[in-house]
């Protein structure tokens, strides 16, 4: 199976996108908050592996200083572990003109006394809308590994050749057109001992249309 894995630098991404790209949108960078209980507001999650339940905040943890959320995925319990903005800004909540969605993040092995896991994190993008809440995420040959040690960049692409559907019978540009909620799913093998912690500095889609 092969699964891509992207990590253009910070500031080449940042070129990119003021080079070719028209118009992009922060879903969210995290600097807004001002303790956790803000975040959880609007972050929470889900799954087997989110044990510790939802992200937190970490301040000037997040790319040169910037703030960051931090979510700890625990492979003692699980195999998933899903990160989910419920309800985004109104700007974010018809995604019809994106073709792109990047996460900036770095992933490292938890700070307790525990071990990293023995094969990669990998993480997809799902998102879910339209009139019946249908769920889109990435394909499986199309999900992301993750073993950045610094931050770089996770890419997925808004289109339904690299998503599916699981769940509701909306079609990708209506469940794009009206978005419930917007999630970052890990995945990894249950593995005794082995937990992760995960700064993501930043959800950003962007167009390509001038």
């Amino acid at each position: 199976m092969f699964i891509k894995k992207l990590g253009l630098s910070i500031s080449a991404t940042i070129f990119v996108l003021q080079a070719l790209f028209a118009e992009h949108l922060v879903i969210d960078d995290f600097d807004s908050y001002s303790n956790t209980e803000e975040l959880r507001l609007k972050w929470n999650s889900f799954g087997s592996a989110a044990s510790s339940g939802p992200a937190s905040l970490a301040i000037e943890e997040g790319y040169a200083g910037s703030n960051a959320a931090l979510f700890n995925l625990n492979w003692d319990v699980g195999n998933n572990a899903n990160m989910r903005l419920f309800q985004p800004p109104t700007q974010a909540q018809n995604l019809t003109r994106f073709i792109t969605c990047v996460v900036w993040l770095k992933i490292l092995r938890d700070d307790g006394n525990f071990d990293a896991p023995s094969t990669t994190t990998s993480l997809r993008l799902a998102i879910e809308g339209g009139p019946d809440n249908s769920i889109w995420q990435t394909k499986a040959d199309e999900e992301v590994e993750i073993d950045f040690g610094k931050y770089e960049e996770a890419q997925f692409s808004l289109l339904d050749t690299e998503m599916e559907r699981v769940s509701g019978k909306s079609s990708f540009n209506e469940t794009l057109a009206e978005i419930k909620s917007i999630r970052l799913r890990f995945e990894n093998q249950i593995e005794s001992r082995a937990r992760q912690d995960v700064y993501i500095d930043s959800v950003i889609v962007i167009t390509n249309t001038k």
